[in-house]
């Protein structure tokens, strides 16, 4: 499938993250908890895989407070701020992550419905404020389903 970072197979074969990135989405998790965190993954493909470069935290404007424990909105700012500056960088928007409070990291089907062919979402279980398992999702070419994404921390 085309977008903006490249030609390369829905869902790619495969997702490489530096373990400072993953630091980073993990610290937003632990500090919105009992709140869904979210935030914008920046990168670039590299042959059928792609390689998450940045997270950059956003501001979940979901707006009733009270179910922000179970549903997030990403700022529409904060994401068009990141577009603008991936493509400067020579990089793009290739997807997004979100926490699960005291939920497994699976999606939704809320995650499916809003789910676009082009990027990868990263679920993040935090329990009780800590960090527990994450796991890397992309819609599957017919849009039925999240299908999970191989992750590797380097």
């Amino acid at each position: 499938m085309s977008n903006a970072i490249g030609s390369f197979p829905s869902p790619p074969a495969g997702v490489r993250m530096a373990a400072g990135v993953m630091q980073v989405i993990g610290g937003d998790c632990a500090a919105r908890y009992p709140e869904e965190a979210c935030g914008i993954l920046i990168g670039r493909a590299d042959g059928n895989e792609l390689c998450i470069t940045e997270a950059r935290p956003a501001a979940n404007v979901w707006d009733e407070d009270d179910e922000k424990k179970r549903r997030y909105l990403i700022d529409p700012h904060a994401q068009l701020a990141a577009e603008r500056d991936a493509a400067a960088a020579g990089l793009a928007v290739i997807g997004f992550y979100h926490s699960h409070p005291d939920a497994a990291p699976v999606p939704s089907e809320r995650d499916r419905a809003a789910a676009w062919p082009v990027y990868v979402y990263l679920i993040v279980n935090v329990t009780t404020g800590e960090v527990g398992d994450a796991q890397l999702w992309a819609l599957e070419p017919a849009g039925e389903a999240l299908v999970p994404v191989p992750l590797r921390i380097v």
